[in-house]
């Protein structure tokens, strides 16, 4: 996850991603996680599919538009299907019966929201835009794994916002050197840096 957004190419982001979502998908299901399991194991075929697409200049808004309804229908199956695991599980960590039925509904729904915001930021070519609008994503995951104390799943989320920012102003940087280097005409009147 920290190295797949120091890159600058879609292809190389989205190998390191899918790398990252599919050890997830593994360390999520044995945390009971199911939706954010199933959410991860998803990604891993979006990936592939956005990568073919962007590769092939094929048209990517039908796949938005799939991607994000099948991230929305899964999310909802399995949260219903685990629901009692959720609250279960949320109970032995909190006394406050409120505070274990929120806590059970955003450890559904953040799952399903960061694959809805990442299924945006896929499709996306543009390095600069794919890092940003993966940033809400990141800070939904960390949410998630906060309630369900992933240490390592929090760890990985601090990381890759630290490593967007670090990504950002690194490319920030470039281009703004590049920006500032002089343009001269050679003789054939072609310019050069």
């Amino acid at each position: 996850t920290i190295i797949a957004v120091q890159f600058n190419k879609h292809f190389t982001i989205m190998l390191f991603k899918t790398l990252s979502e599919l050890l997830f998908a593994v360390q999520l299901f044995f945390l009971a996680s199911y939706t954010g399991f199933a959410m991860n194991l998803l990604s891993v075929f979006r990936n592939v599919i956005f990568v073919y697409a962007v590769r092939k200049k094929k048209p990517i808004l039908p796949w938005i538009i799939v991607f994000s309804l099948v991230a929305l229908a899964t999310g909802v199956t399995t949260a219903v299907l685990s629901w009692n695991s959720s609250l279960s599980s949320m109970q032995e960590r909190f006394n406050s019966a409120t505070l274990v039925m929120i806590f059970a509904i955003l450890v559904s729904l953040l799952p399903i929201a960061a694959k809805i915001t990442t299924t945006f930021a896929y499709a996306c070519k543009n390095p600069h835009k794919l890092r940003m609008i993966n940033l809400p994503s990141v800070i939904a995951w960390l949410i998630h794994d906060i309630i369900i104390f992933s240490i390592a799943g929090m760890s990985n989320n601090v990381f890759a916002i630290v490593s967007i920012t670090v990504a950002e102003i690194r490319f920030r940087k470039i281009k703004f050197e590049d920006d500032k280097t002089p343009t001269t005409l050679n003789n054939q009147g072609e310019q050069s840096a």
